[in-house]
């Protein structure tokens, strides 16, 4: 096998680890906070799944399209399109009064586009505050992955 192999191989599961602990600690921290009347089973597992996507999603993008091996930059750009992924996939699949097809209604009623650029500038705004949460949570996955490869790679046969 070649080095190249080797190492996207490796990239690439150092930067599932980071999103994995990203995806845990978010749909963890969303389920506690983001229900008022008390989450369930069901509440954690569809958090759980649409951060999975995200971060999974992201991971494997950064590790495909970036050719360069740069710890922090893989770290960075995971966090960020995952929070990217992760906000369009919760504003896409959100009931009620926060989601797509009520920005689209009041939109309609109102003749405006004011709904549509709000819907935009919370999806932004949700991104930039899920990128500040999962940024050190990539980093310390990623971390985490990166000492024990080496522990194991150092340690004789």
């Amino acid at each position: 096998m070649s080095n190249f192999v080797k190492e996207n191989r490796l990239r690439l599961a150092r930067n599932l680890s980071g999103a994995a602990v990203a995806s845990i600690v978010t749909s963890s921290l969303f389920t506690q906070m983001g229900y008022s009347g008390g989450a369930n089973i069901r509440d954690f597992a569809n958090q759980l799944a649409t951060a999975v996507v995200s971060f999974g999603a992201a991971a494997v993008l950064v590790t495909c399209l970036v050719s360069r091996n740069r710890f922090m930059v893989d770290v960075a750009l995971v966090s960020l399109l995952g929070a990217l992924i992760g906000s369009v996939l919760k504003v896409a699949i959100l009931e009620g009064a926060n989601g797509v097809p009520s920005y689209i209604e009041q939109a309609t009623q109102q003749h405006s586009w004011r709904p549509l650029i709000a819907l935009m500038t919370d999806c932004l705004e949700f991104t930039a505050f899920l990128t500040v949460i999962s940024l050190p949570l990539v980093t310390f996955g990623a971390w985490v992955f990166r000492v024990v490869s080496k522990q194991i790679s150092d340690s004789p046969a």
